[in-house]
């Protein structure tokens, strides 16, 4: 019966029983064909043939003692061998209770939720830090949202809060004030913070100032946060990078930027190495552009005053400085250390080859620097400047004339120890150009 089970009722007779257990032997004791079977879509027969044995003395015992009685000796013994090596011999298990089966549910998902946590909940957390959330560890405000906390208390915290809290810019120091450092914080080195909400990055942006301890645990503190994202200077895009100050090529700190990709909020942080300070600034309404320009202005952390007249750039000295290079760069046709002198914002406005075959039949001649006032933003300053052009006619503004009085506010902004050129706009009260007289 077994045999026309097997290979079917014209092939079952021939089937030799002993036939089989040697093979089956041979594959069991061999390496190549054992792992010939494990790569089988379907059971190979000899398996299928012993289940079907196994099942026979599970369900049949008296029969198949008595069939095993038929055979010979040699073949019988292997026989018994092979049922009683097979795992079809096992009893039957007994019906789990519904307790256990409760108890066993509940520690596999409990092992399975911890799994899943480890596995994406750090990943979450690293996208949550770089790509998407708050620049902040564990334990700080929600995302998009400044900083909150009480005054910091004890003597050396109250010290450390109100030292960083003169190094905060006098333009925007009275939306400023010190709170207590988180225990994330803290547990990195940092011993006092400060938030501000400086109107010239809008409603809803901030800015933090934390202070560390030592040099090393703010760079450890900036690498955590800013870790996967790709070189880049942030003028336009999100990226990371190093600063210097003034004209040196030692770099002051670390700078980078990204998208909150939770609140919208462009981002902003950077280090100062000298004063172990990390600034952090989110605001909902300005580009990357927008913020690099505010970065470069009167941003802080302020320098000591001692440190001020070393390191800060004097404006009327410094704007004089980049108006008369540009100037004389556009006379000596050097249009590419005149178009130097503009702002990276004003550049990406103004491209390089547009910017040049724009002036390249104009020759400058007697400008004047008025005087300079404070511009819209901290750090600003609007230089009030007349001068004359004369340039081929087709390149005038009008396409017609061949000398033109210019009376503008040049907008100048601090970069790396000098001032460049952000944008020009027509003085108040006159025209921005007219005819030669």
């Amino acid at each position: 019966m077994m045999n026309r089970l097997l290979v079917g009722k014209e092939l079952g007779p021939r089937l030799v029983i002993k036939g089989v257990l040697d093979q089956a032997a041979i594959v069991r004791r061999r390496w190549l064909p054992r792992l010939a079977q494990l790569f089988m879509s379907e059971p190979h027969a000899t398996n299928r043939y012993l289940n079907l044995l196994a099942f026979f003395a599970r369900t049949a015992p008296e029969e198949v003692r008595a069939w095993r009685a038929s055979l010979d000796e040699a073949t019988a013994t292997r026989l018994t061998a092979v049922l009683d090596a097979s795992p079809n011999r096992r009893a039957p298990r007994r019906r789990a209770s519904p307790v256990s089966m409760l108890v066993a549910t509940l520690v596999s998902g409990g092992l399975l939720a911890l799994s899943g946590w480890l596995i994406f909940g750090g990943a979450s957390s690293a996208a949550n830090t770089i790509g998407g959330g708050n620049p902040s560890t564990a334990g700080r405000s929600p995302p998009g949202q400044p900083p909150t906390g009480q005054p910091p208390t004890g003597g050396q915290a109250a010290t450390a809060s109100q030292q960083l809290l003169a190094r905060v810019p006098p333009g925007f120091a009275a939306s400023c004030k010190p709170i207590s450092v988180p225990a994330a914080d803290a547990s990195q080195g940092a011993d006092a913070e400060v938030v501000c909400q400086p109107g010239a990055i809008g409603g809803g942006g901030y800015v933090r100032y934390v202070h560390y301890r030592k040099p090393g645990a703010l760079q450890n503190a900036y690498a955590g946060l800013t870790r996967g994202l790709p070189s880049g200077n942030c003028t336009s895009a999100a990226g990371q990078g190093s600063y210097s100050l003034r004209s040196s090529s030692q770099p002051a700190g670390e700078l980078a930027c990204f998208v909150n990709s939770k609140t919208g909020q462009h981002v902003y942080l950077w280090t100062d190495s000298r004063l172990a300070i990390l600034s952090i600034a989110a605001s909902e309404g300005m580009t990357f552009a927008d913020l690099y320009q505010w970065w470069q202005g009167d941003s802080g952390p302020e320098p000591t005053p001692l440190e001020s007249q070393v390191t800060r750039p004097q404006p009327l000295s410094g704007i004089t400085a980049t108006l008369s290079a540009y100037f004389d760069a556009i006379n000596a046709r050097n249009y590419r250390l005149a178009w130097s002198q503009l702002s990276p914002a004003n550049q990406s406005g103004n491209p390089y080859t547009q910017f040049a075959a724009g002036v390249s039949t104009t020759t400058i001649a007697d400008w004047k620097l008025h005087g300079i006032a404070s511009g819209p933003r901290p750090g600003t300053y609007i230089a009030f400047v007349t001068f004359r052009s004369y340039q081929n006619p087709s390149e005038a503004p009008n396409h017609s004339d061949s000398c033109d009085v210019w009376t503008l506010n040049y907008t100048m902004i601090p970069s790396s120890g000098r001032w460049l050129i952000s944008e020009a706009n027509p003085h108040p009260g006159v025209p921005g150009y007219q005819r030669c007289g």
